[in-house]
């Protein structure tokens, strides 16, 4: 503070003496034409001493100056304005990165966006285009197909959007492990790369789940959504996985209709029979049990066709094994066509030599002939 005093002290001396220096010369100025050659000579030397003058005093000035800036220098401690410049610059730097990472927000929020609009787009063409094709298969196969088949495509739709967005929480969960690794007192190379590679995969893992719900969900909506679209041909009972619980009817005690001991008494014992005799089986009897048996199994069987749970995700595989065979098998008749019709063109060929050779044999021979009858 007293530097700047000083020097503006020394700026209003200088420019009061240029003003006082202005208002004399344009005095002078006025006088120089009515003086003689003398007076001329005269003033001359005055001014020049006054401006020796000035410059001396001006040279005082710049040394009062210069002193007193060492003086406040001596008093005053470099390292605490140091300090100051170095927390303005963490303040400018922090403040440049928080800019940076709002942005960085943003953009990812934008990406988190599309990805979500990409999901239920997929999710939705292909849990249609796959209940339409599965309408007149049942109810149990066309629901547990267009709901895998949504899930599927919800995924697929949004994973390529969401690498970015997957990336970024990784970098940052790996920086804050690093750092608390480093703080706890863990310097070695492997420790720190054990940690921020747990916390990058418990990063991933935490989104990834957050995603699988939110392909549920959308799946779930537009799995309704289709089926209410293309209901199935045939509604079959669906099990609902909860136990058959039978609780039969209150009966009547069968005590309230007992004969009296008199009655009883009176009644003579019913005589007894004597062992019935085995009848013999004949060939008849045994066709008839093979019979049964042959039902029952055929029973067990249905009934067990009836309890197996479908597997949504096996029955797109068999579909996609399907597909795959059709195209190879379309592939085969195709190369198969292709190698006839060479076949064909080769034999044409062929045939076509043979006959050019043969009439080429024939002029030979008719030549070979016609020479000896020129000859006799």
């Amino acid at each position: 503070m007293r530097c700047y005093a000083a020097l503006a002290l020394v700026v209003a001396v200088l420019a009061v003496s240029i003003v006082t220096s202005n208002e004399t010369t344009a005095d002078v100025k006025e006088d120089l034409a009515a003086m003689s050659k003398e007076q001329l000579v005269h003033a001359l030397q005055d001014s020049r001493a006054e401006t020796q003058a000035s410059k001396k005093d001006a040279k005082a000035a710049l040394d009062k100056i210069g002193s007193l800036k060492d003086e406040l220098n001596a008093l005053t401690d470099d390292d605490m304005y140091e300090h100051n410049r170095k927390a303005n610059e963490k303040d400018m730097k922090d403040k440049e990165k928080k800019k940076e990472s709002q942005k960085k927000t943003k953009k990812l929020k934008k990406e988190t966006k599309f990805s979500d609009a990409m999901m239920e787009h997929a999710a939705e063409y292909l849990s249609m285009k796959v209940a339409k094709k599965t309408a007149d298969k049942g109810s149990t196969i066309q629901k547990a197909v267009t709901l895998e088949a949504a899930r599927q495509a919800g995924r697929a739709g949004a994973v390529n959007v969401l690498k970015k967005v997957f990336r970024s929480a990784a970098v940052a969960a790996v920086k804050s492990a690093r750092v608390a690794a480093k703080k706890a007192g863990k310097t070695e190379k492997h420790e720190i790369r054990k940690v921020s590679v747990q916390a990058a995969k418990d990063a991933v893992n935490k989104l990834l789940k957050e995603q699988d719900e939110l392909v549920e969900a959308t799946a779930q909506k537009y799995y309704e959504l289709a089926i209410k679209k293309y209901p199935p041909s045939a509604f079959l009972a669906e099990d609902d996985g909860k136990p058959n619980v039978f609780t039969a009817p209150p009966s009547i005690h069968l005590g309230f209709d007992t004969p009296e001991k008199s009655e009883v008494l009176e009644e003579a014992p019913a005589k007894r029979k004597g062992p019935k005799k085995a009848k013999k089986k004949g060939k008849k009897a045994k066709k008839a049990k093979k019979a049964k048996k042959k039902a029952k199994k055929g029973k067990k069987a249905k009934k067990a066709k009836a309890k197996k749970v479908v597997d949504p995700a096996a029955i797109v595989k068999a579909n996609a094994k399907k597909a795959w065979a059709k195209k190879k098998a379309k592939a085969k008749k195709a190369k198969k066509k292709a190698n006839k019709k060479k076949a064909k063109k080769a034999k044409k060929a062929k045939k076509a030599k043979k006959k050019a050779n043969k009439k080429a044999n024939k002029k030979v021979a008719d030549a070979a002939a016609i020479v000896p009858e020129v000859a006799a």
